[in-house]
């Protein structure tokens, strides 16, 4: 998945890594300003992280973020490129033993970058990626409102040479001849948004200021709704993967070079489901789900008090970390709705022909938790139905 350069060094002395991605790398230091030069050259692109470690330990993010010179963490093209470390500057306090110092940089392949994406919406184009939530700037990105608002976070789903089943039995399923019990195989993994697309971000990304008078813990924290398939995606799925050129994802794709779309059904409901086998993901079949836990699972209209729209994020997420599948607003998926997906095995299903109405999934405020599971519907104009990004395992 990734190749590591991890070379243990003097101040001053050089070596050289190996490794596909990299030709070689050097550490020198300058013997009157003390400045360190770390540089590294990639003969293909890749997503590069480093850390620089003394007596085994590391100097901490925060020293190492101040050696960014706008690629770490980012889709580095092949050549070569160097940092720079001033130690009295980022590295006040500390010393080191016998003059050692490690410098660890990491490359990860195009097509099986880390875990986590985070588009950042102030900066348009630029997205950054992670190996933990640990090594971000937030620590961690589900209490952070700035990942809400000016950032979009999505995270890697493990699906690629793995199955599920998708649906439910009649005796539990809400709708039985809409989710008949079949086996789903995915061929590779996929990313997906850890929340809906909030108001606040849909404004970010539509180059529109969102209104500061309003509190960003209150109404732009909800999910944007009301955007038909069309304006969203359009194009001709399931025969062609492209969008409209006039719809949202096409102008995410131009915005930031990757092929953003929305999940497909069987890519929603195994993602939502993670990898357990129960009604709901928190474990409770539909005969034994207790208040408390039907409150922690998400907003239904059972203890919305009828409001129809509630912030993302303050509910209990399923197994793998992602929020609000349950409840609060519907999602659009890719493909188009049917009233029978079969029984038959599939890979990689894109779902049925045209029967002229795009699907939604999940449920709202206004339905019942006994319907969040497996509410398969056709999705209308939008008016109750949000966004959840999806995106491609590999990268351009």
């Amino acid at each position: 998945m990734r190749n590591i350069f991890s070379v243990a060094v003097l101040l001053a002395a050089a070596s050289v890594c190996a490794g596909p991605h990299f030709l070689d790398a050097r550490f020198t230091q300058d013997p009157t300003s003390h400045h360190v030069t770390i540089s590294y050259t990639l003969v293909e692109p890749a997503i590069i992280s480093l850390d620089i470690l003394t007596n085994g330990v590391s100097i901490g993010k925060a020293a190492v973020d101040a050696l960014d010179d706008g690629t770490l963490h980012r889709r580095v093209s092949a050549g070569q490129h160097t940092f720079t470390w001033v130690p009295h500057k980022t590295w006040v306090q500390d010393v080191f033993t016998n003059n050692s110092v490690r410098v660890q940089v990491t490359a990860w392949p195009t097509n099986a970058p880390p875990d986590w994406m985070v588009l950042d919406l102030l900066h348009p184009g630029v997205v950054r990626w992670y190996a933990s939530s640990a090594e971000s700037p937030w620590g961690d990105f589900t209490n952070n409102v700035a990942c809400k608002t000016d950032y979009l976070v999505l995270k890697r789903v493990p699906a690629g040479g793995r199955h599920f089943r998708m649906g439910n039995i009649a005796e539990a399923s809400h709708y039985p001849t809409r989710n008949t019990p079949h086996i789903v195989h995915f061929s590779q993994d996929f990313y997906m948004a850890v929340f809906m697309m909030t108001k606040y971000q849909y404004d970010r990304l539509n180059e529109v200021e969102p209104d500061d008078t309003v509190t960003p813990t209150d109404a732009l924290l909800c999910p944007t709704c009301g955007h038909t398939y069309d304006a969203v995606r359009g194009g001709n799925w399931p025969t062609s993967d492209a969008v409209w050129d006039n719809s949202f994802l096409k102008k995410l794709r131009d915005r930031y070079g990757i092929d953003f779309d929305l999940p497909t059904d069987a890519q929603w409901e195994y993602t939502c489901r993670a990898g357990t086998d129960t009604f709901y993901y928190n474990g409770s079949e539909k005969i034994n789900l207790s208040v408390e836990a039907r409150n922690a699972l998400g907003w239904f209209y059972e203890n919305s008090n009828y409001v129809t729209e509630k912030p993302v994020g303050l509910k209990q997420p399923n197994p793998w970390g992602f929020f609000d599948f349950y409840g609060n607003k519907f999602e659009w998926c890719r493909d188009w709705f049917t009233e029978d997906l079969g029984r038959a095995e599939v890979t990689d299903p894109r779902g049925p022909a045209s029967t002229g109405q795009r699907l939604a999934r999940g449920s709202s405020t206004q339905h019942a938790v006994t319907q969040a599971p497996d509410y398969r519907c056709n999705g209308g104009n939008g008016g109750v139905v949000g966004i959840r990004l999806w995106a491609p395992a590999g990268i351009r």
